[in-house]
């Protein structure tokens, strides 16, 4: 079950990694001898590399803990239902033995 919001996080991780990977790509082979050129634009031109990386991966940390802490919600939950379905199956055998009426474990 994805939600909205987590299909626009994915997007932009994937945004910013493909960025980076397009810049690293172009730094490497169209950009190569412009960039040896200059020492700034060169090392201006990696770091806007490296925080589309950084950015990428904070994404991807803000998607783990997100999923983390909705599927130990959702255990949490299921832990709850299970414990108050053997709750009520224990009152209704309860009440069926009160009553009289055979239960359905019951053996001669």
């Amino acid at each position: 079950m994805s939600h909205n919001a987590d299909r626009r996080r994915r997007g932009m991780g994937l945004l910013f990694l493909g960025f980076a990977a397009g810049m690293l790509i172009a730094g490497e082979t169209i950009l190569s001898a412009r960039l040896r050129q200059s020492p700034w634009l060169t090392i201006i031109y990696w770091l806007a590399c490296f925080g589309a990386v950084i950015l990428a991966m904070i994404v991807a940390l803000l998607d783990f803990w997100i999923v983390r802490r909705r599927s130990r919600a959702e255990q949490r939950g299921l832990l709850q239902e299970t414990l108050d379905n053997i709750a009520h199956e224990k009152k209704t055998r309860e009440t069926s033995r009160e009553i009289g009426k055979p239960d359905g474990d019951s053996r001669p």
